[in-house]
């Protein structure tokens, strides 16, 4: 096993399960196993096509980022959908953050998405075509969509930190004065962490 893995994602509720894709002689398998256990043993839920590699899974199935698209599959390995859109963030419960078009993830054309990958609901969230889009989150207890960008110019709040309701309503604005480049929020989402820099 391991030979030729194009990537893996961890479960965000079951610490010892992981899930990967890897090159078989059908194309690219995607496979599951649970690390945490004695004996380890992969169980084969797909074979694609084209190379893949996970990006998120959970109870709703699995998201696989490849060159052309993000193509959605139900738990039971049946494809479900594929768009022309970069994956950008995945809640627990299926939601998706994407960008289009798919191979430019600093598009400012963001929405939200289920599995099924056809309802895309624009985030309308940039006062001016200079922010550029670096990170986004869905919290796995609220659902708030944590969306953060940047503008580059005069040095004064450079780093926008936009955080949505669980239903894509806007409920704060954070202004930085670094450039931010990824975050992180504690188990009871009351604190988030920026991490970035200044120049």
């Amino acid at each position: 096993g391991g030979c030729g893995v194009t990537g893996f994602a961890w479960h965000p509720t079951d610490p010892g399960a992981i899930a990967w894709v890897e090159e078989s002689e059908g194309g690219f398998a995607l496979r599951t196993a649970n690390v945490a256990s004695d004996t380890i043993t992969a169980t084969e839920v797909s074979v694609l096509r084209t190379a893949v590699r996970p990006v998120a899974w959970g109870p709703w199935g699995y998201a696989l980022q490849g060159d052309n698209g993000l193509t959605t599959v139900t738990p039971s390995g049946a494809t479900f959908a594929t768009a022309d859109v970069q994956f950008v963030a995945a809640g627990s419960d299926g939601r998706l953050v994407v960008a289009r078009p798919a191979g430019i993830p600093l598009s400012s054309d963001w929405a939200i998405t289920g599995p099924d990958l056809a309802d895309q609901r624009t985030l309308d969230r940039f006062d001016a075509l200079e922010e550029h889009p670096v990170a986004a989150a869905i919290l796995p207890r609220s659902g708030r969509i944590v969306l953060v960008s940047n503008r580059f110019g005069d040095g004064s709040g450079l780093a926008r930190i936009e955080i949505l309701s669980a239903e894509g309503t806007r409920e704060a604005v954070i202004r930085s004065g670094m450039i931010a480049d990824s975050i992180a929020w504690s188990p009871d989402e009351t604190r988030l962490a920026i991490g970035g820099y200044y120049y």
